[in-house]
Parts: C-alpha cells; sequence; structure tokens
C-alpha cells in the first residue's frame, strides 16, 4: 500500500513541483540591461528624434509588467538607427503578455498586431508599427518568462506600410538586442 502511494500520488507532486521550481529558478536568471553596442549600431546617451514620444508611450504600458526598465538611442555612423527600452520582470505567459502589450500601444489608422510573431527557444518575437508624433514606426518587441522589450526602428519612420521582407530584419535585430543585453 505504501508502494502504492509513493509511486502514484508522492512521485507525480514532486515532479510537478520540480517543474515549477525549476520555471522560477529559470525565471529568476533571465537578465537583461540595455548592451552598449548591438550588431554595428552604437548606444547614446543624448536624447534624438522621438525619444520623449515613444518613452511616454512605453512607460505607461511596460512599467506594470517590468519591475527594471530602461531606454536608449542606438546609432549607426552618428545617425539614430535605433530607440531600443527592455527590461527585467516575471513573464508568466510571454505570447500572451506581448500581445495584451501591443494591444495598448497607439497604431496608425486603427492598424492591427502583430504583424509577425517567431518563437523559439522561449523567446516570442511580434512586430507592427507603431504611431508616435504623428508619424508610423516599424517596433518588434520581444518577450521570455524573465524579460520584455521593444526596438523601435527610427531609420523607416514615416514610410508608413512597410513590405515583407523588411520585417524578418528587423525581427532579427530584436533577438540581437535580446541576445546582447544578458
Amino acid at each position: 500500500m505504501l508502494l502504492w502511494v509513493a509511486v502514484f500520488v508522492l512521485l507525480p507532486l514532486a515532479l510537478v513541483a520540480g517543474f515549477i521550481v525549476g520555471v522560477r529558478k529559470m525565471a529568476q536568471e533571465q537578465t537583461f540591461a540595455l548592451p552598449d553596442r548591438t550588431g554595428q549600431l552604437t548606444r547614446t546617451d543624448e536624447a534624438a528624434g522621438p525619444s520623449d514620444a515613444l518613452e511616454e508611450i512605453f512607460a505607461g504600458v511596460l512599467d506594470r509588467r517590468l519591475d527594471t526598465r530602461e531606454a536608449a538611442v542606438y546609432e549607426r555612423d552618428g545617425t539614430p538607427a535605433v530607440w531600443i527600452t527592455g527590461g527585467e520582470g516575471q513573464q508568466s505567459s510571454p505570447v500572451r503578455n506581448l500581445r495584451e502589450t501591443f494591444g495598448r500601444l497607439p497604431a496608425p489608422d486603427g492598424g492591427s498586431f502583430p504583424r509577425r510573431y517567431d518563437a523559439e527557444g522561449g523567446l516570442v518575437v511580434m512586430c507592427g508599427t507603431l504611431e508616435a508624433d504623428r508619424e508610423p514606426y516599424p517596433v518588434c518587441g520581444w518577450s521570455d518568462l524573465g524579460t520584455m522589450g521593444f526596438v523601435v526602428d527610427l531609420a523607416h519612420a514615416g514610410q508608413g506600410s512597410m513590405p515583407p521582407e523588411y520585417w524578418p530584419v528587423l525581427v532579427e535585430r530584436t533577438k540581437a538586442v535580446r541576445a546582447d543585453g544578458r
């Protein structure tokens, strides 16, 4: 009888408890800090372009999801290329949290989010078009169990609808930012 209880009750409970502890530990180990460089882009502390408008938009939707958050403009050859914001905080459902966050961002002409979805190894990336200062900006966001952030493409601001071949490039840049921010 004791063997029966041990095998069919205690063992499954121990496995579930171990899984929960493992997931929480993974979330705690995932950290993010804005890197000084990502790819060919260099972080600058000088506000450029629509930084204030973007900060205002993202502060409202990210500060409730993240324990820490920072933002910066990244330049290529002295020209603002992207604005990045990201931070740390436990994300119980990266897909749902990213969808909900995108749903709170202003979209031009009532646009829909997300336009692109990518997931691998626990990292979720979604992209769309954000409106700031009455201009459309391509944007991709990422989320995993411990971090969340967004990459806003300043170089393609105001260009409206981007061609389909553009989005995989921004997805890869977003993944690189997340990887460089460890």
